[in-house]
């Protein structure tokens, strides 16, 4: 799950590693529509035991469920963001009154 700041971008990554043998070419690409979701590296090569950072940058300021799919291998990475909400406000200081202040002017 990714979070930021109400209005900042939120990134985060995940590693693929060609374990079996090389991977001669991957793609990384966002199902369905999710313009505010973008990857990086979205393809690329990889050699036996190399790997790959593949960060994934959301830029939406609202909530948002995402899809990533890597092939070979109909891999599926889910992306969850949750801006987190604003503090609110402090209440201002109600104004004192003194121990005399306060009278109703009866004398």
């Amino acid at each position: 799950m990714l979070t930021s700041k109400p209005g900042q971008t939120a990134s985060g990554f995940f590693v693929l590693t060609a374990a079996n043998g090389p991977v001669a070419q991957y793609t990384v690409r966002i199902a369905a529509r999710a313009a505010k979701v973008s990857v990086a590296p979205a393809s690329g090569s990889l050699a036996l035991n190399g790997f790959v950072e593949v960060t994934v940058t959301v830029t939406s300021k609202t909530a948002l469920t995402a899809q990533i799919v890597v092939e070979p291998g109909n891999l599926s990475v889910t992306v969850v963001y949750k801006p987190k909400t604003a503090p609110a406000p402090r209440p201002s200081p109600s104004p004192s009154h003194g121990k005399n202040g306060g009278g109703n002017g009866d004398g």
